[in-house]
């Protein structure tokens, strides 16, 4: 940023930048006035943390953050911020703050962590906690567990299918729209149908409808049944996508995917009953 005479004190701002989950972004400062900062522009808005507290030791830094929002635009969506919390939408949220001299355009890392922690609305103001690095360290040991269920995610590099690859002219996702009967749990479309896929293809599958996602619990003829609701009823011929779910299963794994290759369970331990039966 090139030298700017007509900047009065306070030379020093805070910039701070969020990433959601879902890929919005959103830049806010605690300045009185916009400010323009690489390709983006930080939004006044009343923001305030608390002191930033390090650690020498494996504790984890944390830093609470205050703004004053009404609502905050999500994709092309404006959300209040209780709705943004309901659903989840800063949970994970990536956060920077960045020191910058508004003389020179020097800038200095003054924080990064993510939203692991609580967060509440009250009186207009949000309260969000966030945690460095070390708070997200929290995978469990052993990595591969000795179980008959396969230990990759579904469609990871390790599974290695891809969602919108299948077998031959099969897709693992595909698009529909909502038809009529449609609930908050129960989303009716043609790809549903029998016709189209047998029953329980899409069991434990994932629909995408606008920017909510949803775990789909049982896939019957014509329609599925999610596992959490909707936040709203969506409108007839709303578009949505829908990827296929996998049991984990050895058998699910050759004969739905062909994908055998890439298993890893462990089928042939002995179940507890077997091995502790003769006493």
């Amino acid at each position: 940023m090139p030298f700017d005479p007509t900047i009065s004190q306070p030379d020093i701002a805070e910039l701070y930048e969020w990433n959601l989950q879902n890929g919005a972004n959103a830049f806010f400062t605690s300045f009185d006035k916009s400010i323009p900062f690489g390709i983006n522009t930080y939004q006044p808005i009343p923001i305030r943390r608390s002191e930033v507290k390090y650690h020498s030791d494996l504790q984890v830094d944390k830093v609470d953050v205050e703004m004053g929002l009404i609502g905050v635009k999500v994709g092309t969506q404006q959300y209040s911020i209780p709705t943004i919390i309901k659903r989840d939408f800063l949970r994970n949220a990536h956060c920077k703050i960045t020191l910058l001299d508004r003389k020179t355009g020097g800038t200095q890392l003054l924080f990064e962590g993510w939203a692991t922690g609580e967060m509440n609305y009250n009186k207009g103001i949000l309260s969000v906690q966030v945690g460095s690095i070390l708070d997200r360290l929290q995978d469990k040991f052993p990595k591969i567990l000795y179980s008959e269920g396969c230990n990759h995610a579904h469609f990871d590099a390790f599974c290695g299918l891809d969602k919108a690859g299948g077998l031959g002219d099969v897709d693992w996702r595909e698009t529909g729209a909502v038809a009529a009967g449609t609930t908050l749990l129960r989303i009716y479309a043609d790809i549903f149908l029998f016709t189209n896929h047998a029953q329980g293809w899409w069991n434990r599958g994932e629909l995408v409808i606008g920017d909510e996602k949803r775990t789909i619990l049982d896939h019957q003829d014509g329609y599925v049944l999610l596992m959490t609701p909707l936040w709203e009823i969506p409108a007839l011929s709303t578009a949505f996508t829908c990827t296929t779910g996998c049991d984990r299963t050895g058998a699910t794994c050759q004969n739905k995917f062909h994908n055998y290759e890439n298993f890893l369970g462990f089928e042939y331990i002995p179940k507890p009953e077997t091995l502790y039966g003769g006493f």
